[in-house]
Parts: C-alpha cells; sequence; structure tokens
C-alpha cells in the first residue's frame, strides 16, 4: 500500500509539472505571436500618458528603373495597386520623386513616397501616421490591409513602428523608464546613448520579430526619453525595431 502510495505521489507530481510546463510554453508562445504593433502598444499604454503619436511605416528598396518615363509609370502602377490617388511625378534637382496622401478618418495620415536615387533605384516608403488618440484596432486593421495589398504587389512588408508621448509620473525618471521596457520585453541592453536631456537604448528582445543589424549585432527594440526643454515633463518614444523619429 506504502508503495502504490508512493507511486499515485509521482504520477500526481508529474502532472503538475507538465501542466506547468505546457501553461508556462503556452505563455511564451503568446508572446511569440504578438505582432510587433500589438507588443509596442500594450508597451507604451502602461507607461505614457497618452499616446500622441504613432507612425507605422515600410520602407525599402523597390525597384530599378531607367528612365523618368519609367519611374513614372512605375509610380502610377504602384499607386493604383495600393489604392493610393494617383498624382503627378515631381523632380528634386536630378531626381524624380513622387508622394501620394491620403486623410482617414479622425485626421489619420497615410502616405506613399517613392524616392529615386542616383543608381536609378526607386525606394519605396509607405506610412501611416497618427497625432492624437488613436485605438489598436484601428491601426491593425490598417496595417494587416497594407500588408495584403504590397505582398499581392510582390512587396514583403518591412514595418518600422514608433509611438511618442509624455511617461506617466510612476516611471517618470529616464531610468525607470529604460529598465521598465527592459525587463516587461525580457530584453538585454545592447548600445546605450546619454546626452543633454536625453538618453536612448537599443536592446535585442526575444518577444520581438523583427530586427536590425547595428554595429555587427542584432537589435529590434529602442526606447528614449527626452526632458522637454523648459519642463519637468518627459517625453518618451517607443521604436521596433529602431526609433525613426526625433525623439
Amino acid at each position: 500500500m506504502k508503495h502504490r502510495g508512493i507511486i499515485c505521489l509521482y504520477i500526481l507530481l508529474f502532472s503538475l509539472l507538465v501542466g506547468w510546463y505546457a501553461s508556462a510554453n503556452s505563455a511564451v508562445s503568446a508572446a511569440q505571436t504578438k505582432s510587433d504593433l500589438r507588443n509596442v502598444w500594450e508597451l507604451s499604454q502602461k507607461v505614457l500618458e497618452q499616446s500622441d503619436k504613432l507612425i507605422i511605416k515600410h520602407s525599402a528598396p523597390y525597384q530599378n528603373y531607367s528612365t523618368k518615363a519609367d519611374f513614372d509609370e512605375m509610380a502610377i502602377q504602384l499607386s493604383e495597386k495600393l489604392r493610393f490617388p494617383v498624382k503627378q511625378v515631381d523632380m528634386h534637382e536630378e531626381h524624380p520623386i513622387y508622394e501620394s496622401t491620403y486623410t482617414e478618418r479622425d485626421g489619420v495620415n497615410v502616405s506613399l513616397i517613392l524616392l529615386g536615387t542616383d543608381k536609378q533605384e526607386a525606394y519605396l516608403i509607405v506610412k501611416r501616421e497618427t497625432i492624437g488618440k488613436e485605438t489598436i484596432i484601428q491601426a491593425e486593421a490598417w496595417e494587416q490591409k497594407m500588408k495584403e495589398l504590397l505582398v499581392s504587389a510582390g512587396i514583403k512588408p518591412n514595418w518600422n513602428i514608433v509611438i511618442q508621448g509624455l511617461l506617466t509620473k510612476k516611471e517618470g525618471t529616464s531610468e525607470e523608464f529604460l529598465k521598465f521596457v527592459q525587463n516587461e520585453t525580457n530584453a538585454k541592453e545592447i548600445e546605450r546613448y546619454d546626452g543633454f536631456r536625453t538618453s536612448s537604448v537599443t536592446y535585442n528582445s526575444p518577444e520581438i520579430k523583427s530586427s536590425v543589424k547595428s554595429a555587427n549585432r542584432f537589435v529590434n527594440l529602442q526606447a528614449a526619453v527626452h526632458q522637454v526643454t523648459g519642463t519637468d515633463e518627459m517625453r518618451a518614444t517607443i521604436g521596433i525595431p529602431l526609433i525613426t523619429i526625433e525623439y
């Protein structure tokens, strides 16, 4: 009987361990399957009083062209594929530049920019920028729609996501904010910059899918904080994989 009791105890302990392991792995899987946009949004909601600015941007080389006429045709076709208003191509010095914009409800600005380079390669930027209050549902819906349009046009999305706003009183100092970002994302600090009223750290987090190489090391998350001139307010910026606006 005693022997049977020990066996039952082992079985019970084994079942509990299996259940714990499955639960832990489920939590890890959920974090890894969460989109980068959702990750940075949820992080910002914990540390910012409000998200004053949210930028979702695809930027990458697109195609080569031979003449301005080729560039013009490329720009028009791209506008139609990505459902932007068709505009006229302009010239900046010797390079063609194409820009088409529209405004969504609640003043959300969306733009398509195609830039010609010295090597006659077109560089594509598709950007959605919100100033003021935004909801994650609206942002995710646009990202998914644009992803489908980009893929159908033969373009692999290369997302950059940046959120900016004022720090809450709880994480009111640079160090508290930067350490909070690191802990919340299980990130490893890679590079750091400290200047006049400004601090910035780049990290590598296992919870973020995208990444970029910086100084021979991969990073996928950047956080920066800047004391607003003439005030005690701290403006914080979070970017995946890097911050691409002034902070």
